[in-house]
């Protein structure tokens, strides 16, 4: 069993786009497809540029595997909208489905095994520092998690704005120091003792 897998065409990382439903919304559903109670849809979860990330931890026990699910993100500025809506998932049971850039898409948790939403809110110490929320779905499955084939009926749109992934820039001062190294979409805060400067990188 060997583990040599060469790799065609381009390899990216970074998350799309997720979905997610609450698992009280679910007909049934088999390891690559989820069916919806009438008039349920899938929520639609667009996360700040570059910062979703999915982990996943196998463990091989006595009694089987046991997978560690993690999807987390950032969703920037906070608001009275936003307040509301994360307050109203927190601690609620979900099913969630990702697509990433590689153009998979991947069902994490199941009715049994779901993922929790928690999230925390943070100001930022200054207007350079970043302003939102961190949220993550989390849970434990025991159980395969399988590549996403069914539909995904939302009530908006759920294409993102294009992203075009290209080389990472290397951010220098005059004297050729290196400041950072960055993806497209990426922005640079560059912080002095009176000022912090914002560099987009495009």
């Amino acid at each position: 069993m060997d583990l040599n897998f060469p790799i065609s065409g381009d390899n990216y990382g970074g998350l799309k786009l997720f979905w997610f439903v609450p698992v009280e919304h679910v007909e049934s559903e088999t390891d690559s497809n989820v069916t919806l109670q009438d008039g349920k849809v899938w929520y639609i979860g667009r996360a700040t540029k570059f910062s979703p990330e999915y982990r996943e931890r196998s463990r091989s026990l006595k009694f089987g595997t046991k997978k560690t699910l993690t999807l987390d993100g950032e969703i920037a500025k906070l608001s009275p909208e936003l307040d509301a809506i994360v307050s109203v998932m927190l601690g609620r049971k979900y099913l969630v489905v990702y697509s990433d850039y590689n153009g998979y898409l991947k069902k994490l948790g199941t009715v049994e095994q779901p993922l929790t939403f928690e999230y925390s809110a943070n100001s930022g110490k200054q207007p350079g520092t970043k302003n939102g929320i961190q949220f993550e779905f989390t849970g434990v499955i025991t159980s395969d998690v399988s590549y996403y084939t069914g539909s995904l009926p939302t009530s908006g749109n759920p294409d993102p704005p294009p992203v075009v992934v290209g080389d990472p820039v290397t951010v220098k001062w005059n004297d050729d120091t290196v400041i950072a190294i960055a993806s497209p979409g990426a922005t640079v805060i560059i912080r002095s003792e009176f000022t912090a400067t914002e560099i987009l990188i495009i």
